[in-house]
């Protein structure tokens, strides 16, 4: 990736790269710009953002219009570069024991993204295409026969959505460690851009934040999220719970590459799903 690094710090006219995180798919650098201002370098490993690649120019779309969204300075086929923010994300917030208020802020961003009306950017997937590894899955000879039965219950779900789905364009992975808590409010990072039914957007919300295990299968706050995500993206309490059932399951179908044999969520997959008939 050095030469990569090389190249687009010289064709943006970047200087005095600071290693700053990794995650599976990227670096993240630390970059000063022509001007001096802090900006965010990420390069993806493939040298292409694989299912982020409609995310840049759909965080562009929203800042247009004025959505409390990262600024995208500039991107190509495997970087983008964008304003460095200060503050917490909301998943640490959680972490420090602020569930109710990131959880809170979250919902306001969900709802802040949808009242943003824009023309979807040319080349977002279709959620629909998403879930092809939930529909190729297949359960190995250790899968129990619980997370069998409700992994094909949840692809039921997730098709018959998916037929009856309303298209807007969508963060497409919007959960507590994408929102940084800056001094002036949340603000979004991060976007993979997605074409889907807006019942989708939090949908991956309660699987987070990372470090709450224990909290995301509590009764009580099951439920409050459930009314309060729901009310955020406007979707009925139990067409939510569906969405939430159905992106775990295809979580852990992404997880299982093909064969499943057993996964760390089958009990938050148990509960989404009586959710889901029971809301």
């Amino acid at each position: 990736m050095a030469d990569q690094l090389s190249r687009i710090m010289a064709a943006e006219g970047l200087r005095a790269p600071e290693p700053l995180a990794e995650t599976p798919a990227a670096q993240l650098w630390r970059v000063l710009d022509a001007a001096g201002a802090d900006r965010v370098l990420k390069l993806y490993r493939r040298g292409h953002a694989g299912n982020e690649a409609g995310g840049a120019a759909l965080m562009q779309a929203w800042q247009a219009a004025g959505a409390p969204v990262v600024p995208v300075r500039a991107h190509g086929p495997g970087w983008v570069l964008m304003d460095r923010l200060a503050g917490p994300t909301l998943g640490d917030l959680a972490r420090a024991g602020q569930l109710v208020r990131a959880d809170e802020r979250l919902a306001g961003c969900a709802a802040a993204l949808r009242a943003t009306r824009i023309g979807p950017p040319p080349g977002l997937p279709v959620l629909a295409d998403w879930f092809e590894a939930l529909r190729q899955l297949r359960c190995g000879p250790a899968c129990p026969d619980d997370l069998r039965r409700d992994m094909g219950r949840a692809s039921a779900l997730a098709e018959a959505l998916l037929a009856r789905s309303d298209q807007a364009p969508l963060h497409g992975d919007l959960h507590h460690d994408n929102v940084i808590d800056t001094a002036a409010g949340p603000v979004v990072i991060d976007a993979k851009g997605v074409l889907g039914d807006p019942g989708y957007e939090l949908a991956n919300a309660f699987r987070n934040p990372r470090g709450c295990a224990g909290a995301q299968r509590d009764g009580d706050l099951l439920a409050r999220r459930l009314a309060l995500f729901s009310d955020a993206v406007q979707a009925t309490p139990q067409r939510l719970a569906r969405w939430a059932a159905a992106k775990t399951a295809l979580s852990i179908a992404w997880r299982a590459k093909g064969v499943l044999e057993g996964d760390a969520e089958a009990d938050l997959l148990a509960r989404l799903l009586a959710l889901a008939s029971d809301a």
